[in-house]
């Protein structure tokens, strides 16, 4: 006896494809895996005016007409100031925050909207009828060298995706982790004489082949498989960091750029004496990125003003409450020597 309308058991599982998926080396190659799918070359582009310079360059390479929409001291996107008329909305997630779930602009057919999730582990889509692609960057959230998800609601074009062999940034990033690991281990092997600027010059290295690199990168087999247990790990994770979050928010109060997510990257820092903090902070063996800093070109002179005192501390399980108590201290002490605080 048949039952046609009965859910079937065994077999091989099925899928339901929901989304268009794609791996590749870094948040560059995804966004140019994105403008080439989605053939927005020489579209009017609206980006947000605190980003990472290399977001403007990709655009510029495609003939890209660039606008700009204010970022607000809570890192929130004033949409309300876009004017003129554009074909791509481009949306940034700061560290970790979901502003595309925010968005109230009125979306028209022929929009094309791009989340950079570069803080997050999974990229969030948005509800909507038009184009709509997300990606992140774990390279950027955890130890692997590279690696970028992507989502869209568009097919992607895969053939683009060159293999990861093809590219030498991967292998040199994780020949500078390397050696960054045996520099800070080698207490446990005293024959092993290293200085920080002997990996230092491999991430350099590292990064200017990565800035040379136009092609369209799949991600690494190391970091595929890095990723794996990145993932599996995720929940401990994301509790780490948030320990680690809310001892500054505790130590630092008002100091910090008050951030809401359910996985945080950096907590951000505001110092009116950045520069001076920054080498005093260097001294103790605390070395602090700016996201991002403010662009000096006369067109852009506007870009990044947002972040002009802001440094960015990281959160992730390489350190501990005691690591943020101890960089609080630090932070303190120079407050207290400092007479122009």
């Amino acid at each position: 006896m048949t039952y046609p309308n009965i859910k079937p058991i065994g077999g091989e599982a099925e899928y339901e494809a929901t989304h268009f998926e794609a791996i590749t080396q870094t948040g560059r190659s995804s966004l140019r895996l994105i403008i080439e799918s989605a053939k927005l070359q020489g579209k009017h582009i609206a980006l947000p005016d605190y980003l990472c310079k290399i977001i403007v360059d990709i655009f510029k390479e495609y003939q890209s007409i660039i606008h700009f929409y204010p970022i607000t001291q809570d890192l929130s996107p004033d949409f309300s100031a876009l004017t003129e008329q554009f074909d791509v909305l481009y949306i940034i997630n700061y560290f970790g925050m979901d502003f595309g779930k925010r968005l109230t602009l009125p979306l028209k057919d022929g929009h094309t909207v791009i989340i950079d999730d570069v803080f997050y582990p999974i990229p969030r889509m948005i509800e909507t009828a038009t184009a709509c692609y997300a990606f992140n960057s774990l390279r950027k959230i955890s130890k692997l060298a590279d690696g970028s998800l992507i989502m869209a609601n568009r097919p992607l074009q895969l053939e683009l995706i060159t293999s990861a062999t093809d590219s030498q940034f991967s292998a040199q990033k994780y020949s500078a982790k390397a050696l960054k690991h045996q520099f800070i281990h080698q207490h446990i092997k005293p024959q092993i004489h290293l200085s920080e600027l002997q990996y230092l010059a491999e991430f350099k290295q590292a990064e200017q082949l990565l800035d040379s690199q136009k092609s369209i990168v799949a991600a690494s087999m190391q970091s595929q498989i890095m990723a794996m247990r990145f993932y599996r790990q995720l929940q401990d994770n994301a509790q780490t960091r948030q320990q680690n979050y809310l001892c500054l928010k505790h130590l630092l109060t008002k100091k910090l750029v008050p951030i809401d997510t359910d996985f945080y990257s950096f907590a951000v820092f505001k110092h009116t004496q950045k520069n001076e903090l920054k080498q005093f902070l260097a001294s103790q063996s605390i070395y602090l990125p700016t996201h991002w800093p403010v662009l000096e070109n006369d067109s852009l002179k506007a870009i990044n003003a947002i972040s002009v005192n802001w440094l960015s501390i990281p959160l992730d399980t390489r350190y501990t409450v005691q690591d943020m108590e101890r960089l609080s201290k630090v932070i303190l002490d120079f407050d207290q020597r400092s007479p122009c605080f």
